[in-house]
């Protein structure tokens, strides 16, 4: 299969180069101190409180430069993660179109990053590899995941 030059999603978030840290927005520790004493008051309002804190983390990201890579230079793994994205989105809307009586298949945003990520599962690291958050309903993948599978573990490949 080649994935070069074909359709890309834009359902993706790039934060690689992006530390948990600022995605925090510095004061992690503190705003989970203050977000959990709101739900212990009113969980109405530790829930608005929560869902501003992502807003903003969302708008700072996205905002962000990346590190690791210069405009211009070519991004294969980020592509890649791409296009094959978009093939799952093409497959399961046909197979919700035609399988799934009034349903719609919504596709899960995208997350690249680099390390670790703060995701509304909390934070993550690298090592345990692509995963789902169904709180933020959001993939999260840090590239050098294919990097560990050709290296350590022998698998090279566009599949692996």
């Amino acid at each position: 299969m080649r994935w070069q030059g074909r359709e890309q999603s834009e359902n993706v978030e790039d934060r690689r180069g992006v530390s948990p840290k600022l995605a925090m927005g510095g004061g992690g520790l503190g705003l989970l101190v203050i977000i959990g004493i709101a739900f212990l008051i009113d969980p109405q309002i530790g829930q608005k409180l929560l869902g501003e804190i992502q807003n903003q983390q969302a708008q700072q990201q996205q905002q962000q430069p990346r590190a690791e890579r210069q405009p211009g230079e070519p991004d294969d793994e980020g592509d890649f993660i791409r296009v094959v994205l978009r093939d799952t989105e093409t497959v399961w809307t046909k197979l919700f179109d035609e399988n799934v009586d009034g349903g719609q298949y919504r596709p899960p945003q995208l997350v690249m990053f680099s390390g670790t990520v703060q995701s509304a599962c909390g934070i993550a690291s690298a090592e345990v590899g692509p995963f789902y958050c169904p709180a933020d309903q959001k993939v999260y993948i840090d590239p050098s995941f294919f990097r560990e599978l050709a290296q350590r573990h022998k698998a090279s490949g566009d599949f692996a």
